[in-house]
């Protein structure tokens, strides 16, 4: 039974076969048309199991032997992702493009608390538009038994086009409140602002590292990581920043595009002042292997 129930939360991992007229059918590199940062429901399958066939169909129930409504993928820029299966218990995930070749991607579900391991699955032979990706997958539950099967899914949402890594985020305006004193700074309004933040800016790499550079040029190390699945939150912890001690810092409510991002602050410092602020900030294109220099490294 143990591995039966696994069987049912795994089986809605691919969708679909027929393709139409393949001379209508583009093939494009991935990293120009980007599966990262979409919410890839399934449409169709048909896969076979332990010599067991399924199919799937959104649009025809009729022909339908297995539901996969609910099910979804979505794969995040940083390497990291979401599967939510059709029962709606969801397992995170790492993945990557498989080495030299740019249609293939694997990625590795995390096992579940009672699950014996986690599940390796690669997708190879994909065509990817803006809308919809076809492929292969295959893989091997833990039992030993082994899925084939060709797929599809559309887009039922973008989350998130435009990353938050290896751009260095320059202050612009921010509005907050610390220790019941309002502060307020926008570039180029010294009229206005009662704080200075013109050389302000922070950095997140995409391995979850980064730094913060505050206006007086001190640098601060950080990790960071997003707070939720949709990814418009993120935590990030800066070391040792007021007193020796690590500040951990929310950002939420995050609007991104690709020069700008606007976002919610908030934060507790270790002698219990809190902070809860509205910030902009604009994007500078960096180079991840560009040198800095952080505070006491």
């Amino acid at each position: 039974m143990k591995y039966l129930l696994l069987i049912i939360s795994i089986l809605p991992l691919t969708s679909a076969i027929e393709r139409g007229n393949p001379s209508t059918s583009k093939l494009f590199v991935l990293n120009t048309i980007p599966i990262a940062g979409k919410k890839w429901a399934i449409q169709e399958i048909r896969f076979t199991q332990n010599n067991v066939p399924y199919y799937y169909n959104r649009n025809d129930k009729a022909a339908t032997t297995i539901n996969c409504d609910d099910e979804f993928i979505f794969f995040n820029a940083d390497g990291t992702g979401l599967y939510h299966g059709s029962d709606n218990a969801e397992f995170s995930l790492t993945w990557h493009f498989k080495k030299g070749k740019e249609n293939s991607i694997e990625f590795n579900i995390t096992k579940k608390q009672n699950d014996t391991a986690d599940l390796p699955v690669t997708w190879e032979n994909i065509e990817v538009d803006e809308t919809s990706i076809h492929y292969t997958e295959y893989y091997t539950l833990s039992n030993g038994i082994h899925s084939l099967a060709n797929g599809i899914r559309s887009v039922t949402a973008i989350v998130r086009s435009t990353p938050i890594a290896d751009k260095k985020w320059l202050m612009q305006e921010i509005r907050f409140l610390a220790d019941n004193i309002p502060y307020y700074y926008k570039r180029n309004d010294d009229a206005n602002s009662n704080m200075n933040f013109d050389n302000d800016y922070i950095f997140f790499s995409h391995d979850g590292t980064g730094t913060y550079h505050q206006t007086d040029a001190v640098m601060y190390p950080l990790t960071w990581h997003y707070k939720n699945k949709i990814e418009n939150a993120i935590e990030f912890r800066i070391s040792k920043f007021r007193n020796g001690h690590d500040l951990d810092v929310t950002w939420e409510n995050i609007m991104l595009d690709k020069n700008a991002i606007k976002y919610t602050e908030y934060y507790t410092h270790s002698n219990g002042i809190h902070s809860l602020g509205n910030g902009v900030r604009s994007a500078e294109t960096c180079n991840q292997a560009d040198s800095y220099v952080v505070n006491g490294q």
